[in-house]
């Protein structure tokens, strides 16, 4: 099977020139009262009275459609079993590793193929979200993001995907694969958009991840966070982690490629996981000075693995929230 996180894949910015510039009102600013009518550039005729369009291709939207990544990638690989597209920002490729862990503990497919796939640098992407929370900084690129530190200026966005492979401890071990972790225990949840609400959103599924998982704080070797590289979504992060893991050493993997969208959670894990076969635990890039408002144990040297277990945490800036505990048992036998 195959459940891949993605989010919709914006148009090219000239596909849309056309559509934009005749749906203006008298001002010149872009109405939506028109857009219906006018924007897309409906043409007469038919028994609805309109029919056609001739300044946006009625196909536009099928090009664009979030699930075409699980698709071409089931095609690709021969994936007949469950296919599936979670669209949930920053957590999706996190999710969609859940997911399919559960198709394959249920016993529905074999193997699966999870992960998420993400751009954030599409223009018409950063016009539609907006950059209230992007770093706007004329200063090296190479100095952000800067999850946590006091002078972080903001998100910086990337592009890229990131894909696990889940099945059965005993077929891979049958088959000879290169086990990177097992998959403790997970657990997910929407929160309401205040900050405290945010905190407690995050804390419990921290909590929730390693009772499933039969984890105790002290199994841990880190906390591999979302880092957005924002004030409030970092403190509300912080905070969280703080209230249930105390000391534990965080590791922010967005310092080396900024936020991607839809596939943030899955390449983050990804990072933990290929460092820990490594028996190495990743390193924060740009944190050089603490802040009091985020009370975290930010670990900035590549050092050896000390524990087990980590545990990632994924949130996003409207509340929703995931968490997974991975054991490291291969590097601790």
């Amino acid at each position: 099977g195959c459940h891949i996180g993605a989010g919709l894949i914006a148009a090219e910015t000239d596909e849309l020139t056309a559509a934009f510039v005749t749906a203006r009102d008298d001002s010149g600013k872009f109405s939506l009262a028109r857009w219906g009518t006018r924007g897309p550039g409906w043409q007469p005729g038919g028994p609805v009275g309109l029919t056609g369009m001739n300044n946006l291709t009625p196909l536009w939207m099928l090009k664009y459609l979030p699930n075409m990544a699980a698709s071409h990638v089931a095609i690709a690989q021969n994936a007949q079993g469950p296919c599936n597209t979670l669209v949930m920002g920053e957590i999706s490729g996190l999710l969609s590793v859940m997911e399919a862990a559960d198709v394959v503990a249920s016993g529905r497919a074999d193997v699966m193929l999870a992960g998420g796939s993400g751009c954030g640098v599409n223009l018409t992407t950063i016009v539609f979200h907006g950059t209230e929370r992007l770093a706007q900084t004329e200063t090296e690129p190479v100095l952000h993001p800067a999850p946590f530190d006091l002078n972080r200026e903001g998100t910086v966005v990337g592009e890229g995907a990131g894909v696990l492979v889940l099945e059965r401890r005993d077929a891979a071990t049958q088959r000879g694969a290169r086990i990177y972790g097992s998959v403790a225990g997970y657990s997910r949840g929407m929160t309401r958009p205040s900050k405290n609400q945010r905190v407690e959103g995050q804390s419990f599924a921290l909590k929730d991840a390693l009772t499933r998982g039969r984890l105790e704080v002290k199994d841990l070797d880190h906390v591999n966070a979302t880092g957005h590289a924002s004030e409030i979504a970092d403190q509300n992060e912080a905070y969280a982690i703080q209230n249930v893991l105390g000391d534990c050493p965080v590791v922010a993997p967005s310092s080396y490629f900024g936020t991607l969208s839809a596939a943030s959670s899955a390449v983050q894990l990804l990072t933990s996981l290929v460092a820990a076969e490594q028996g190495v635990r990743p390193a924060t890039l740009n944190y050089t000075t603490p802040d009091e408002h985020c009370p975290v144990r930010v670990s900035t040297e590549v050092e050896t693995i000390q524990n087990p277990a980590f545990v990632k945490l994924a949130s996003t800036h409207t509340g929703q929230t995931a968490a997974m505990a991975i054991r490291l048992e291969n590097q601790f036998r």
